[in-house]
């Protein structure tokens, strides 16, 4: 196979503790109405936020719980 264009070096992507992927996993999950699955990854995504210390996070969080009820 002949391949064009510029091959660029692949490297990872670095998401501490897979926060992003955390989240978009638990949205997922509450727009498709599972949310035992939703709620438990929003609470890891809030686990990793608090470690990060980043309140507006964790806050923001906290609300996308509360709706879930």
């Amino acid at each position: 196979d002949l391949v064009t264009g510029v091959q660029t070096c692949a490297l990872p992507i670095y998401i501490p503790n897979n926060l992003n992927l955390n989240l978009q996993l638990a949205v997922y999950y509450k727009d498709n109405g599972d949310t035992a699955n939703a709620r438990k990854y929003y609470e890891e995504s809030k686990r990793i936020a608090e470690i990060a210390q980043n309140q507006a996070l964790v806050d923001s969080i906290d609300s996308e719980l509360a709706a879930l009820n």
